[in-house]
């Protein structure tokens, strides 16, 4: 993302809390294809590492990456999911089937498991200790479910299911949105509200 989106670099502000009086709608397009395209860069690295696949040069370099794409997406998932509005749900409709192949584009990726599947056989014989072995299993275990064993057949059918689950997800939570905001009661006149406390009006 340029320099001047605001979710290029992380936050100053306590805890890295959003900046959102400098934060648009128009933001978080660009921030999380970037993101993308830079976690796939970083995974192309790992890939092309001429050593051998070890916990630092792997799992540590894995988990290290897309950090980009996870700040832009954490708080674009949390503007959707409770402040929306009918530009961010859009955006939301247009990025998740890609965000679906982008997560594909790493978990299906044989050269990336064998690597991973690499560091996890050796765990036996290592020096790791309790969490960085756990941190191993984690990741193996993650690959696995995500379809990694299949042939390339099954991958390919994975792909369509997940890219199908991200729109059909999108919409449903774009409905639930939708009908809550439809269900809400508008009050014209206070004495509707006879009956309820001052701290209950407030609220």
């Amino acid at each position: 993302a340029p320099m001047s989106n605001p979710l290029a670099k992380a936050s100053t502000l306590p805890f890295q809390a959003p900046v959102f009086d400098v934060l648009k709608n128009a933001d978080f397009k660009p921030a999380i294809l970037a993101g993308m395209a830079d976690q796939l860069t970083e995974i192309e690295a790992i890939v092309d590492d001429h050593e051998a696949p070890s916990f630092e040069n792997t799992i540590v370099t894995l988990e290290m990456s897309g950090r980009n794409l996870a700040r832009a997406m954490s708080i674009f998932s949390n503007l959707t999911s409770s402040a929306t509005n009918d530009e961010l749900q859009a955006t939301k409709a247009e990025l998740m089937p890609q965000l679906a192949a982008h997560n594909d584009a790493i978990n299906l990726n044989e050269a990336l498991f064998r690597r991973v599947k690499a560091v996890h056989d050796g765990i036996a014989g290592s020096r790791l200790d309790p969490v960085q072995k756990r941190l191993v299993q984690r990741y193996y275990t993650r690959f696995v479910r995500a379809g990694a064993l299949l042939d390339h057949g099954g991958k390919e059918q994975l792909k369509k299911l997940n890219e199908e689950e991200a729109n059909l997800n999108t919409r449903f939570q774009d409905n639930i949105l939708k009908a809550r905001s439809a269900a809400v009661i508008t009050v014209d006149h206070g004495q509707q509200l006879s009956g309820l406390s001052k701290e209950d009006i407030a609220t």
